[in-house]
Formats: C-alpha cells, sequence, structure tokens
C-alpha cells in the first residue's frame, strides 16, 4: 500500500491548530498515537499564533507542571522577540488567572494510561475543563485539545458525546489519526496505510511497518485499539485496575 500524503503529521497538526484559532469559538480535538510529533506540532503552533497575534493570550497546558513549563520555555524559544507575557502555562487541575485566554491549547491531559483508567481524574479532568477553562475562556476565545486516547470515557470521549462533533451539530472538529489509515483520512493516505513516525525515514515503508508491528505486540489488541487505532472501546467485562 502506498501513501498520497505529502505533509508530516507535524505540519497537519499545526496547520489545524492555526485553522481552528483563526475562527471564534472554534473547537478542534485531534487523536493521533503516542510520540508521533503531537507536542512538538502544538507548540510550533502555540509560536506562530503568538507572532501573528502579539496581543492575544495563550494558555498552554498539559498533564503536569513540569512538563507544562518545560513546553512553554520551548515556545517562548520559537518567538524570542515577542512579548512572553502573552503566555500562560497550566497543569490539568490549576488555577488560571483572570487574564483571559484567547486560545487555549491542551496538549495530552493524562500522562499515562494509569491517570486515563482512573475513574476520578477522568471526573476532575473534566470538571476543570467544563468550568475553570470554561471561564478562563473570552467569549470568542477558541480551544484545541490534542491527545492520545486512553480510555472510552477519557476527556475526548466526552468531549463528542456530551457537546458533541461538528457531524452531531456540536462544535467540535475531530481529526483522527490511527497508525493504520481508514477511509477519509486526513493525511490521504490509502486504507491501511502506515502512519508516518518523525524518527523513521519517511520512503521506508517496511521500517515502518516492522516499527508499528512491534508496537502492537508489544501493548497488546486492546491498548492498540486506543491509543495507536485512536479508537477506545468498553471492555467487555468489569476493567481491570479502575479505580
Amino acid at each position: 500500500m502506498t501513501s498520497r500524503t505529502t505533509v508530516s503529521v507535524s505540519e497537519l497538526i499545526a496547520a489545524h491548530i492555526l485553522s481552528a484559532a483563526a475562527k471564534p469559538q472554534g473547537r478542534l480535538l485531534i487523536l493521533a498515537p503516542p510520540q508521533t510529533g503531537k507536542s512538538h506540532a502544538a507548540k510550533t503552533a502555540a509560536a506562530r499564533y503568538l507572532i501573528a497575534h502579539p496581543d492575544h493570550r495563550l494558555t498552554y497546558a498539559t498533564y503536569g507542571k513540569p512538563a507544562a513549563h518545560c513546553h512553554a520555555q520551548t515556545i517562548r524559544a520559537l518567538f524570542p522577540d515577542h512579548p512572553h507575557t502573552a503566555l500562560t502555562a497550566a497543569a490539568v487541575g490549576d488555577p488560571l488567572d483572570e487574564r483571559r485566554a484567547d486560545l487555549v491549547i491542551l496538549d495530552d491531559p493524562f500522562k499515562s494510561n494509569g491517570q486515563a483508567h482512573f475513574a476520578l481524574y477522568r471526573e476532575q479532568t473534566w470538571k476543570w475543563w467544563t468550568t475553570t477553562v470554561a471561564a478562563h475562556l473570552t467569549p470568542h476565545a477558541s480551544a484545541c485539545v490534542v491527545m492520545t486516547p486512553r480510555h472510552h470515557d477519557d476527556l475526548a470521549a466526552r468531549l463528542t458525546t456530551r457537546e458533541g462533533t461538528r457531524e452531531t451539530g456540536g462544535p467540535w472538529r475531530v481529526v483522527r489519526l490511527p497508525v493504520h489509515a481508514t477511509h477519509n483520512d486526513p493525511l490521504g493516505r490509502t486504507p491501511g496505510t502506515p502512519l508516518p513516525h518523525p524518527s523513521l525515514p519517511p520512503n521506508d515503508p517496511h521500517t515502518l511497518t516492522a516499527y508499528w508491528d512491534r508496537a502492537r505486540a508489544r501493548v497488546g489488541e486492546r491498548d492498540w485499539t486506543a491509543l495507536y487505532q485512536c479508537t477506545p472501546t468498553p471492555p467487555d467485562g468489569p476493567e481491570q485496575g479502575t479505580r
């Protein structure tokens, strides 16, 4: 199988974020496997947004404080000649200051499966998003969530089922980038074509396929479907390890 894609995963994600940010009350949900360039793309888009809109404020959030501050340092390094007061770094659950944001980017709300499978943490994340983050947005602000789906009731699932996708009359545009392409792939891949990896040669399908095959064997079918095919499903019986 061959791919028709001419743009990298990172470039595609960054372009979608900037497109959503340009729309009043834009809502974007990007679902992609681990280590495929999501965070790099989100940080690149954040820097480009702040350069293009020096009078706007952006809040960049992720699962923990150290990661949030590390991401913010990277973003600031990408626009050294612009005021850095326009950027706020936050961890999920943090209070957010009274200076409202014109754009919020949430880059992976869950650090691990352990967090995503912890029912209380999922509920706390949802409450933080629907209360603290919602109150932090300006009336016309946009919000982008870029994450690896890990559970059938995680933040991505709640956004699509409780607030709705564009296809169901809701606000959220969903861009799903599974390892093995399905129909209407955002990258233009034919069904079954493997997702490019930022650390592997783009024109070496054998190496790429072998890499994803090893990942599939390592994590097992359930986690493969959730993390790598971006379609978590409920378990057949009681969830093991769910608290």
